[in-house]
């Protein structure tokens, strides 16, 4: 399933840029979707190691 919007999109639309080390960001993602409580998905970001998320 894909966003509907990102954090990315609407705040940096087109920019590239850098986190310090140490440094934190809140990132968001609208789905069209709820998904139900205790569903899990599979979260992949750039090249980072695939993360497995569990949802409350």
């Amino acid at each position: 399933m894909r966003p509907e919007a990102t954090w990315c999109a609407t705040t940096r639309a087109g920019e590239s840029f850098s986190i310090a080390a140490g440094a934190q960001v809140d990132s968001w993602r609208v789905f069209p979707v709820d998904p139900e409580a205790g569903s899990s998905f599979e979260l992949t970001w750039y090249d980072f190691p695939r993360l497995d998320v569990r949802l409350r």
